[in-house]
C-alpha cells in the first residue's frame, strides 16, 4: 500500500515538473513577441522604449508604422505573394503528406520502399543542404550591390542558421571578419522564437550596434 502510494506521488511529481517544464519552454520561445509587439507602437524612430512609453503616455504610441505599411506597394505586393504562396503550399502539403502517411504506413503497398527513399532522399542530398547553407552568401551579395556597399561599409552582420555552418560559408565566402558577424551568437545559440525570428534578428542586431 504504501509503495503504491509513493509510486502514485511520483507520478505527480513528474506530470508536474513536465507541465513545468513545457510551460517554460513555452514562455521562452514566446518572450520575444512580449517586446517586440508593444515596441511596434512606438512614436519615436527607436527601437527601445521610451520615456512616454514607460509612462503609459498615448503621446508615445503610435499606429505610424503600420500605416507605413500599408501605404507601401511593395510591402503590400511582398504580403500578398507570401499570403498565397503560404496557403498553397499549406494545402499542397497537407493532402501529399496525408496520403504518402497513409499508403506508407501499409506494409503491403506496392513500392513501399521506392517511395519512402523518394520522400527522405532531399535530406540526404548534398545539393539541397548546401543551397540552404550557403543562401545568406547570395542574399548579401545583392544587398551589398543594390546599396552599392562593400563588405567594410557595414559594421555588423547578423545571418540567421539553422546550422552554424551557415555563418561560416558567409565569413568564408564573403571575407566577413569573424569579430563583425553574430557577435552575440546566432539563432543556434540564441533560439528560433515562434513566429519572431525576424524580430529577434533586428533586435540582437540593433542592441548589438548600440554597444559596439
Amino acid at each position: 500500500m504504501a509503495a503504491s502510494k509513493k509510486k502514485f506521488d511520483m507520478q505527480r511529481v513528474e506530470a508536474g515538473f513536465n507541465r513545468f517544464y513545457a510551460i517554460g519552454v513555452l514562455m521562452f520561445l514566446l518572450a520575444p513577441l512580449f517586446v517586440i509587439v508593444p515596441l511596434s507602437f512606438n512614436a519615436e524612430p527607436y527601437f527601445s522604449f521610451t520615456d512616454k512609453m514607460l509612462t503609459l503616455s498615448p503621446d508615445g504610441f503610435s499606429l505610424r508604422w503600420y500605416r507605413d505599411i500599408i501605404d507601401n506597394p511593395q510591402w503590400l505586393e511582398a504580403m500578398g505573394n507570401s499570403l498565397i504562396i503560404a496557403i498553397a503550399s499549406t494545402a499542397l502539403a497537407t493532402v501529399l503528406g496525408t496520403l504518402a502517411a497513409i499508403g506508407l504506413a501499409r506494409s503491403n503497398m506496392p513500392y513501399r520502399d521506392f517511395f519512402m527513399a523518394l520522400l527522405i532522399s532531399p535530406l540526404v542530398v548534398p545539393i539541397v543542404i548546401a543551397a540552404a547553407a550557403t543562401a545568406p552568401v547570395g542574399a548579401i551579395t545583392k544587398c551589398l550591390e543594390k546599396a552599392g556597399w562593400a563588405i567594410g561599409d557595414v559594421d555588423l552582420f547578423e545571418i540567421n542558421e539553422a546550422f552554424a555552418c551557415v555563418a561560416m560559408f558567409a565569413m568564408h565566402d564573403l571575407g566577413i571578419p569573424h569579430d563583425k558577424i553574430n557577435v552575440h551568437g546566432g539563432a543556434t545559440a540564441l533560439g528560433h522564437p515562434i513566429g519572431a525570428s525576424g524580430a529577434r534578428i533586428i533586435t540582437t542586431l540593433v542592441a548589438a550596434l548600440q554597444r559596439h
